[in-house]
């Protein structure tokens, strides 16, 4: 005889049901084409992030000589949808994509955004700058609309897919995409426009054909999981992200003072030394300009990288928690390093040491930060709460500046190592005390 199951009652409109994360730690845990397709999308968001800003800035200097200063610096306005990106992304989370719905509601949107990229691209290599700015900015601050948009989603789709185990070692290898995808678009671009002397309009109608492609990996990509619902209205899609992040069932509202305490203060430290970290190897040190590109450039980005990698490995097994206190302990200590090597002039052993001590605890420390932020997201609208929680990690290197100057200047390049070290222990601290909440969202 069979019996009709209890009916259960439908959510009401401000509830959507919240799958269980996956639990098991490991590799057996991860999704091995997540994470190969992460460098991969991540190479896709860094190319256009740097052909429209340090490389267009260089082909306007060089192919657009009626245009001032004044002028350059009003195309760096065209960067201003990535610090607006939280303000779009409840539309990422709400909506299904257009004509694409079916490969997934984030791949949908990716997509689309590599698309819109690629296009832009082409149109800017048809729009030279000298005889038609105008067109040039338009399509410039198009290509940064679709580039955020594509961040807002890559970042939503690493969030769902990937397990609590794989989150750091996502982190490395998007982090390592976006690199190589700046590198691609900031070494190769002027190299082919002025090198090899095919002109920037055709070197800029490679990247887009370079964009053209990037679909691929967002085709090889896992679907993210299908009990995913999206939120039921643009009310829910904009409201219930905040109000959640805010006030989240079962943690309690000291917890989440001191987790968006962490968010704003984790890497304030490491935010206080990069500030002037050119200027004290120029003026303090004597190195000259070439110097200090060729060692940051080589030996800097190098160690990052292998920080990064590094930290994406050790996080496979490590707790969350763990990992931000050993990491943030590292990025504080290598700073006094550089207390050290203001007692001396021109020394290149000592300056590599240093570089690479402090560039290698960045990438770990970097990667302990994102897994933090991913842990954060509830996944029914990472879009929303992972732009606003990056956007709002960016508040210490702009609160910072004004400070790092004076500080500087009345303490000397010593003095101003060792309070940068000291700025990195109320994060440490917050870790301590957050512990016990970040090891219930660590699953």
């Amino acid at each position: 005889m069979s019996h009709a199951e209890p009916t259960r009652p439908e959510p009401r409109a401000t509830e959507i049901p919240t799958p269980e994360p996956p639990e098991v730690r490991g590799f057996k845990a991860m999704s091995w084409p997540a994470l190969g397709a992460l460098l991969f999308l991540g190479l896709a968001s860094g190319v256009p992030f740097d052909l429209n800003s340090a490389t267009l800035q260089s082909w306007l200097a060089d192919q657009a000589p009626s245009l001032d200063l004044k002028d350059l610096g009003v195309f760096s306005l065209v960067a201003l949808p990535y610090a607006l990106k939280p303000l779009w992304s409840p539309l990422l989370d709400r909506f299904e994509p257009p004509l694409v719905a079916h490969l997934g509601r984030r791949r949908g949107w990716i997509l689309i955004a590599q698309l819109g990229c690629a296009l832009t691209l082409v149109g800017m290599s048809l729009s030279p700058p000298e005889s038609n700015p105008v067109a040039i900015g338009v399509l410039a601050l198009a290509l940064a609309f679709f580039s955020a948009s594509q961040d807002i989603v890559v970042d939503a789709w690493r969030t769902d897919v990937l397990p609590a185990s794989a989150r750091g070692l996502g982190a490395a290898l998007a982090s390592w995409g976006y690199r190589l995808g700046m590198l691609l678009a900031g070494f190769v671009t002027p190299i082919l426009a002025t090198g090899v002397g095919i002109g920037w309009e055709s070197a800029y109608l490679i990247m887009g054909l370079v964009m053209a492609v990037s679909p691929i990996a967002t085709l090889v990509a896992p679907r993210e999981p299908s009990d995913l619902p999206p939120p039921r209205s643009m009310r829910d899609a904009v409201v219930l992200p905040f109000a959640d992040l805010l006030n989240r069932p079962g943690r309690a509202a000291s917890t989440t003072v001191i987790f968006i305490a962490l968010v704003l203060t984790y890497k304030l430290g490491d935010a206080f030394a990069s500030s002037l970290f050119t200027a004290f190897l120029q003026r303090g040190l004597g190195f000259e300009p070439e110097e200090v590109a060729a060692f940051r450039k080589t030996i800097g980005v190098g160690a990052v990288l292998g920080g990064m990698i590094v930290g994406g490995f050790l996080m496979v097994r490590m707790r969350l928690g763990t990992a931000l206190l050993a990491f943030g302990i590292l990025q504080a200590v290598t700073n006094l390093v550089f207390v050290g090597l203001a007692a001396t002039h021109r020394d290149f052993g000592f300056l590599a040491v240093a570089i690479i001590g402090e560039n290698v605890a960045t990438g770990l420390g970097a990667v302990a930060f994102v897994a933090f932020i991913t842990a954060l997201c509830d996944r029914r609208f990472s879009a929303t709460q992972y732009a606003l929680l990056s956007a709002l990690a960016t508040l210490p290197r702009v609160v910072v500046g004004p400070v790092a100057g004076p500080t500087a200047e009345a303490l000397g390049w010593p003095g101003y190592f060792v309070i940068s070290t000291l700025a990195a222990l109320p994060g440490l601290l917050l870790v301590l005390v957050a512990l016990p909440g970040i090891r219930a969202i660590d699953r």
